[in-house]
């Protein structure tokens, strides 16, 4: 969760949301039994040795980080630069992941 020290100060915030996504990469490659570089990297750049399953699997957990990320209160241009990606790709991100899965 966010706090007004964190909001304050933008390097706590920068180094809180790298201790997050790590946290949640760790518990989603635990669950997929997937490497953690698989659900950071992106399906378009996926690394060699995915199969198509493992590749949406991990776009899954990817997008499930992404949203759990939103849901505490960061910032989307702090996670859309986290993740290397645009502030509309985010936004498309979470709302398409919570209408999958019906939050």
């Amino acid at each position: 969760m966010m706090t007004e020290e964190m909001l304050d100060n933008p390097t706590m915030m920068q180094e809180c949301i790298v201790v997050d996504t790590t946290r949640l990469i760790k518990e989603a490659s635990a669950e997929f039994n997937l490497p953690p570089q698989w659900i950071m990297s992106a399906m378009a750049t996926a690394p060699k040795g995915r199969t198509i399953r493992t590749r949406i699997e991990s776009s899954h957990a990817r997008h499930r980080v992404i949203s759990e990320l939103a849901d505490m209160g960061y910032p989307r241009d702090l996670i859309a630069r986290s993740f290397d990606l645009g502030r509309d790709s985010i936004n498309t991100i979470i709302r398409e992941f919570r209408q999958k899965n019906h939050e």
